[in-house]
């Protein structure tokens, strides 16, 4: 079976729109993990509810989880926070 360029293109649209919900989904739950995360201790169950996904997804996410300061890449190491932010807290910044 032959494609045309028109058939391609309409294809590589579909996969893109398809690829932007899906990151647009992991925001949305990323925020929500974010959230979770910043106002104190929870249940992976709470977890799981805060962000809409299952309980074995959210107990990997909590066992892998990033510090809750926007846009920091680094695990946690205390109270959501990663070593640098958790230091710069406890110094009184």
């Amino acid at each position: 079976m032959s494609h045309t360029l028109e058939d391609i293109e309409e294809f590589e649209e579909q996969r893109a729109a398809y690829q932007r919900k899906a990151d647009e989904e992991k925001d949305s739950r990323d925020y929500a993990m974010r959230e979770v995360f910043a106002t104190g201790e929870h249940t992976v169950q709470e977890i799981a509810d805060a962000a809409g996904i299952s309980a074995s997804s959210a107990y990997t996410i909590v066992q892998d989880r990033l510090c809750v300061i926007t846009g920091c890449p680094n695990r946690v190491k205390a109270k959501g926070l990663c070593n640098k932010h958790y230091t710069q807290l406890r110094r009184g910044g």
